[in-house]
């Protein structure tokens, strides 16, 4: 399916993420009935997050929530992908609600920066780790069928998921518990 390719798992990996991203953002947060109790939701879990007022402590609670995330997206792959497909899809779509639905109640403005700065490298880890895990779903399956060594593969691309992933997801914390909250204040 992907051969190995580090860019058409990558692909498979947007394009997940997009599609329930816009379902989410533009079929679920105009619709209060649906969005305002998953929105609900989403703030109780922010809000448990975000209960202590230090920003090194938050920074350290939103860096091991998304390196769950992104371990998840990653060791996924042993399962043939579907834990990573499922976590890609689940956060596309609860990102594309929360945008959309801060778009329509607060602007847009607020919803870009709440989001677009921590996101872009978050994102990045999190589309990085998808397709790490796609790679090794394929991997697995190759040696399911005789045709490859899924262990070796794990290896490799479990070296690079500490040098890129680790690193971009560290850098999303510290922007999301540090500068996120002024550049809110600065539009709001």
């Amino acid at each position: 399916m992907f051969e190995n390719s580090f860019t058409n798992s990558l692909i498979a990996s947007l394009a997940i993420f997009v599609v329930f991203f816009l379902i989410g953002c533009f079929v679920i947060a105009p619709n209060e009935e649906i969005a305002v109790p998953i929105m609900n939701v989403i703030t109780e879990e922010m809000g448990a997050l975000a209960m202590n007022d230090d920003p090194f402590i938050l920074m350290f609670q939103i860096f091991l929530n998304n390196l769950s995330a992104s371990v998840i997206l990653f060791v996924g792959g042993t399962v043939l992908g579907i834990a990573t497909g499922y976590v890609l899809l689940t956060n596309g779509f609860f990102i594309g609600v929360v945008m959309g639905y801060m778009a329509n109640i607060k602007g847009i403005a607020l919803s870009v920066v709440s989001i677009v700065p921590h996101g872009i490298f978050e994102l990045s880890a999190f589309f990085i780790a998808s397709a790490m895990g796609f790679m090794l779903a394929e991997s697995v399956y190759n040696e399911f069928c005789g045709r490859g060594d899924a262990a070796e593969t794990a290896k490799g691309l479990g070296m690079k998921f500490v040098t890129v992933v680790i690193p971009l997801l560290f850098l999303a914390a510290y922007i999301e518990s540090f500068i996120t909250p002024l550049l809110m204040k600065a539009v709001m």
